[in-house]
């Protein structure tokens, strides 16, 4: 979905640079539940799923919404691969010096 890719991409750079805390991983997904709950003004629309069932892969038939800190943590270790490769980019060697 358009819409899911838009809103989890926002916070994609500080998820890869930084581990998040736990209560921004749950904010993110208030965030993310409350664009699609919200009605207008203070009107609520009706839940029909649990947000649980929707970060479920869409091979197991739900919308397959991105698992913050599943993204997070797989990230992180992204950076931990390249160091490990020995990658020459001024990133890396930027983050061995340090």
């Amino acid at each position: 979905m358009l819409i899911d890719s838009w809103l989890s991409s926002i916070p994609m750079y500080t998820m890869g640079v930084y581990q998040l805390y736990e209560g921004s991983h749950q904010l993110l997904d208030t965030i993310r539940s409350r664009f699609y709950w919200q009605g207008t003004g203070k009107k609520r629309k009706y839940h029909m799923i649990k947000w649980e069932a929707l970060n479920r892969p869409k091979e197991v038939g739900d919308l397959g919404f991105m698992d913050v800190r599943a993204m997070n943590i797989s990230l992180l270790a992204k950076w931990i691969d390249r160091l490990e490769r020995g990658d020459n980019n001024l990133c890396c060697s930027l983050l061995r010096k340090k």
